[in-house]
C-alpha cells in the first residue's frame, strides 16, 4: 500500500517483567520467532521496492496473498495487494511524494498518517496527498484484505491540470482525504489496469500510464462532485440511496428489484430511480447489472471458479443468460475471459 517502507515489525505477544523460568524460556522462544518474522517481512518489502515490475506472494511464514507492483519511468506507480496474515501485524513506513488513489476491495482498512486516523470501508476509495509522511497500518489475523494503490507524481499531475484550473496545488489539496464510492465504471477501469500491470514494453508502459490518467480523472470527478450532487437531494433520500448502493456493492446477487427496494425503504420507485441516477450518474437497474457482471469477472479471474458457479453467485438463474450478458459487457465469453 505504501510507496516505500521504513521500519517493518511484527507483533505477536507482549511479555511482562515478572516471569518464572518456564515463562522466560517460552518468551525467549517467542522473541526469536518475532525476530525471524521481522527479518522475513523486512526482506519481503525491501524486495518489492527493488524492481519496477513485481508479482510475488506473501511469505508462507507470515500468511498468504499476492502483491503486484509496477512503476513507470514517468513517475506512475500501480500496485495491487491481496493479503491474509496469520497473526496481527503492524507495518509502518514512510511514503514517497505523490498523489495517491487508494481502493478498498476487501476487509475495511485503518491506518495512521502523521498521527491522524484514516479509514476505508469495502467499496470505498480516497485520495491521499503524500509528502513523505510516516504511516502505520494494522492487519488483523485472518482478515481478507484486498486493495489497490495508484500514484502519480505531483509535478506531472499539476502540469496536466494547470491549463484547466487557476491553482493546481489548491485543487489537489482540496481533494486530499476525500472519500467516494467505487462505482462499476471505476471497478471496470481497475480491472483493465490490472491486466496491464506486468507489461514491460514501451507501449505497455504507455498504456498503463494512459489507463492511470483516465482512472485519475474519473475519480477526481467523482470525488469533486459527489457532495454537489447530494446537496440537490433531501438528506433522507440521499441516505436511502447510499444504503441501497452499499447493499448492492456488498452482495450484488441478493439485491432485490427496484420496486421491492423502494417499498422496503419507504420511497416511491420514481423518486428512488431519479435520486440514484442524480447521485451516481447511472440508472439503478444498470448499476445492479454492472455490479453483478464486474463481480462475475472478479470471481472468474481471481478465484478461478466454474462459469455455472459464478453465474449462480452473481444472481443469474441460467448460465446461458450470464454468458450472454457477460459477452455483451466485456466483449468476450466467460470462458475466454
Amino acid at each position: 500500500m505504501f510507496s516505500s517502507f521504513g521500519n517493518i515489525y511484527f507483533l505477536i505477544m507482549k511479555t511482562g517483567s515478572k516471569r518464572n523460568q518456564a515463562e522466560r524460556a517460552m518468551a525467549e522462544g517467542s522473541d526469536r520467532e518475532v525476530k525471524k518474522l521481522d527479518i522475513c517481512l523486512q526482506d519481503f518489502y525491501q524486495q518489492i521496492q527493488i524492481s519496477p515490475f513485481v508479482r510475488t506472494c506473501l511469505p508462507d511464514e507470515v500468511g498468504r496473498g499476492e502483491i503486484t507492483r509496477t512503476s513507470t519511468k514517468n513517475g506512475y506507480q500501480a500496485s495491487s495487494w491481496k493479503l491474509v496474515y496469520d497473526r496481527d501485524t503492524d507495518v509502518q513506513g514512510t511514503v514517497s511524494e505523490g498523489f495517491r488513489l487508494l481502493f478498498c476491495m476487501g476487509e475495511g482498512v485503518e491506518w495512521k498518517s502523521e498521527g491522524k486516523r484514516m479509514q476505508l470501508d469495502k467499496g470505498e476509495a480516497c485520495f491521499c496527498l503524500d509528502q513523505g509522511q510516516a504511516e502505520m497500518m494494522r492487519y488483523d489475523a485472518g482478515s481478507r484484505y484486498s486493495f489497490d494503490s495508484f500514484t502519480i507524481s505531483l509535478s506531472i499531475l499539476e502540469g496536466m491540470i494547470s491549463n484547466y484550473v487557476q491553482n493546481p496545488k489548491e485543487t489537489i489539496r482540496t481533494l486530499n482525504t476525500r472519500h467516494f464510492s467505487v462505482t462499476p465504471e471505476i471497478r471496470r477501469k481497475l480491472q483493465e489496469i490490472s491486466f496491464l500491470q506486468m507489461e514491460t514494453t514501451m507501449f505497455g508502459m504507455l498504456r498503463i500510464e494512459a489507463g492511470l490518467q483516465e482512472l485519475m480523472w474519473t475519480c477526481m470527478d467523482a470525488a469533486a462532485n459527489i457532495n454537489c450532487k447530494r446537496n440537490r437531494i433531501h438528506q433522507d433520500d440521499a441516505d436511502v440511496v447510499r444504503r441501497i448502493k452499499a447493499g448492492i456493492d456488498a452482495e450484488p446477487a441478493k439485491a432485490a428489484k427496484i420496486d421491492v427496494l423502494a417499498k422496503d425503504y419507504g420511497i416511491s420507485t420514481a423518486k428512488l430511480s431519479r435520486c440514484f441516477k442524480e447521485t451516481y450518474g447511472m440508472p439503478l437497474h444498470a448499476y445492479l447489472i454492472e455490479a453483478r457482471l464486474c463481480e462475475g469477472a472478479r470471481l472468474l479471474s481471481e478465484e478461478k471458479l466454474m462459469i455455472g458457479e459464478v453465474a449462480e453467485r452473481v444472481g443469474y438463474a441460467k448460465q446461458s443468460q450470464f454468458a450472454a450478458a457477460f459477452r455483451k459487457r466485456f466483449g468476450v465469453s466467460p470462458k475466454d475471459y
